[in-house]
């Protein structure tokens, strides 16, 4: 009788998506996308899809913002929009953590920016 073949035990961060997403740099990349239930994983990669490029871990917040205006925010928001994200991003975000890794970047970053 042949052995069964199992599917491999899921991880803690529920079912794996491989997939090639889009990364900041205009590449794709194979990637293991990572969410609780298999819903979750299939809208992380259908954020790439759409044309939010996933964090690496050497891409800053500056670099990613440039990323978006550019490329998502300029062609789905009116110009007004785009003119008012734009000035947000460079004379306050950008300012206080741009250097930051997007990687790195947590909810207390954002809180105190907040506060």
């Amino acid at each position: 009788m042949a052995p069964l073949h199992r599917l491999p035990a899921p991880r803690s961060g529920g079912p794996p998506q491989n997939d090639y997403v889009l990364t900041s740099d205009g590449t794709y990349k194979r990637r293991s996308v990572y969410g609780r239930t298999w819903d979750d994983a299939h809208r992380l990669k259908a954020d790439s899809l759409n044309g939010l490029p996933v964090a690496t871990s050497k891409i800053t917040l500056s670099a990613y913002l440039a990323y978006w205006l550019a490329n998502v925010a300029k062609s789905r928001v009116r110009r007004t929009t785009y003119v008012n994200y734009e000035s947000l991003v460079r004379n306050y975000i950008t300012a206080d953590f741009g250097k930051k890794k997007l990687a790195r970047l947590t909810a207390r970053d954002i809180r105190a920016f907040l506060t």
